[in-house]
């Protein structure tokens, strides 16, 4: 979008969570909560105009084998499938950072206690696996879309190719708009995933070195 090298983008994301880190968890919390509500619209829209444009995409992706062209079930796809899926369980494990801040649980809040513990907590592999299936639908949409393979697996490549759908027959210049829908899309998902990250490391290089140097 903005044709300066992925290394640069890294770092300029880098640089703009830090200061953001440094105040804490409360700022890094108003930071989720604001955004929160733009996440989800640019997460979900692409999918209800594309399902809403293509009913039969669905169908279409349960028929579809893979590259080259699978017919048969094959052992070593299923376990390449099975790698991704179980290393993503693992990451459920950040779901940690967030829970230590849940209130004390009381007779008051016992039922929402528990609702927020098991749905943040455990509960969180159900989203993942949405996740996952909502990946292989975009990227079988890219694919029908003369996207390479190669490059169809490319969450970027997903949703440039889902936002130009939205965008057709809407504004002129779609694939302009898409770039830039994509764009802000990222930027927004990085900054809410680096916090995190950052905080949740902040938090691991604290604790190793309490326990190596017994201080603070």
């Amino acid at each position: 979008a903005f044709d300066i090298p992925p290394a640069w983008g890294y770092l300029l994301c880098a640089l703009a969570v830090i200061p953001l880190v440094t105040h804490g968890v409360t700022v890094i919390s108003r930071l989720q909560v604001w955004t929160q509500p733009l996440w989800i619209v640019m997460l979900l829209l692409p999918y209800a105009v594309v399902l809403q444009k293509n009913p039969g995409l669905l169908n279409e992706l349960l028929h579809y084998g893979g590259e080259p062209g699978l017919t048969r079930f094959d052992p070593l796809a299923f376990g390449a499938a099975m790698t991704v899926g179980i290393a993503l369980i693992t990451q459920m494990g950040e779901q940690a950072d967030y829970l230590r801040f849940m209130p004390e649980r009381t007779e008051a809040n016992r039922r929402r206690w528990w609702a927020g513990l098991l749905l943040g907590g455990p509960g969180w592999v159900v989203l993942g696996v949405l996740k996952m299936l909502g990946g292989a639908l975009l990227a079988y949409l890219a694919i029908s879309h003369a996207v390479p393979v190669a490059r169809a697996v490319d969450p970027n490549q997903m949703y440039l190719v889902a936002y130009e759908e939205v965008f057709t027959n809407l504004v002129p210049y779609p694939l302009t708009w898409a770039i830039a829908a994509t764009a802000l899309l990222v930027v927004v998902s990085q900054m809410k995933i680096n916090v995190t990250n950052a905080y949740a490391g902040s938090l691991a290089w604290s604790n190793f070195f309490a326990r190596l140097t017994h201080s603070h």
